[in-house]
């Protein structure tokens, strides 16, 4: 349990966590497309090479941001296969949505915590 409900979107923590994940994008060891924090979990939509894998890549990310950070994790993560491109573009859109059904912001643009490397429109 996070010591409180937003533990992710905080000054130093999401800056933190936005900041590994471009890392780990830049670095190849994902590719990342797009990494929204929401308060008490974040989504993500990315390609992780077979080798070492999703479960070791993520594993890896957030016993580092643990470390660092002090986030206490939950202990695995859920994972949906995107097949095409209209699923791709289906899942940026809900994913993007998230924070204003929340009542967070009023437009996705206003939003803060996202990652989007700029190699792709």
């Amino acid at each position: 349990q996070p010591r409180d409900a937003n533990h992710l979107c905080r000054a130093g923590v999401g800056d933190a966590v936005l900041a590994a994940a471009a890392f780990n994008h830049e670095r190849m060891a994902w590719h990342c497309r797009l990494m929204l924090l929401m308060p008490d979990h974040l989504h993500a939509i990315m390609a992780v090479p077979r080798e070492p894998g999703m479960k070791t890549t993520i594993a890896l990310w957030k016993k580092f941001l643990a470390h660092r950070e002090d986030i206490r994790w939950q202990r695995d993560f859920f994972d949906h296969r995107l097949r095409n491109h209209h699923e791709l573009e289906e899942k940026m859109c809900y994913v993007l949505m998230n924070p204003v059904r929340r009542g967070l912001c009023e437009r996705v643009e206003d939003w803060p915590w996202v990652y989007r490397p700029h190699d792709r429109p």
